[in-house]
């Protein structure tokens, strides 16, 4: 969601015109709270790490915009942009075609079927060549091909839906600062 609030002021209205930045500086950090924590219930954990590392940077305050950033840090959850809008076919905004894994220096592609089957009293349950299910997945099945035609993982928005859920409650949280200030100034709202 992009807010873009411009101030002009003129002689005398200065300090107004500080304490409406102030107070958008404020919303702002507000909001970002606000879509962090929903974003960390929205996200798919597998192991927790990109739940881990969705957090927000301070507002930024550059002559009339203020801008604040919340998402993942990308150095430590790389693949958290995928995991929010998806990749190849499924891919938002620009879907691309499926593509194909062939080996490099070997006849076949082999590994363990790795998709946990059943949680069970909170442990993972694979199933082995027999068919039947195994706690390690060492002693899972393995899967042997000369090709694998992969069409992409598809979107699971995390962030997108945090704002989506929550733009009411931002769209409050400003109203609310700006109103204070103007009270405070002997205005009206």
């Amino acid at each position: 969601m992009k807010l873009t609030v411009k101030l002009v002021a003129p002689r005398g209205l200065t300090e107004l015109s500080k304490r409406m930045t102030s107070a958008l500086v404020e919303a702002t950090r507000e909001s970002q709270a606000v879509i962090e924590s929903g974003a960390k219930r929205n996200v798919v954990v597998r192991t927790g790490n990109l739940r881990r590392v969705i957090g927000s940077e301070d507002p930024i305050v550059t002559g009339a915009k203020i801008v604040g950033i919340t998402g993942a840090r990308l150095a430590e959850a790389h693949y958290a942009g995928f995991v929010e809008r998806g990749t190849g076919v499924f891919h938002e905004p620009d879907a691309h075609g499926p593509w194909t894994i062939v080996p490099k220096r070997a006849k076949v592609l082999a590994w363990r079927s790795g998709p946990v089957l059943l949680i069970e009293k909170g442990k993972k349950l694979y199933m082995n060549e027999e068919g039947n299910y195994t706690t390690t997945k060492h002693d899972a099945a393995m899967v042997f091909a000369h090709k694998v035609t992969v069409q992409g993982m598809k979107a699971r928005p995390y962030l997108a839906s945090s704002l989506e859920q929550n733009r009411a409650r931002i769209r409050a949280i400003f109203q609310a600062k700006l109103r204070r200030v103007i009270e405070q100034a002997g205005g009206t709202t």
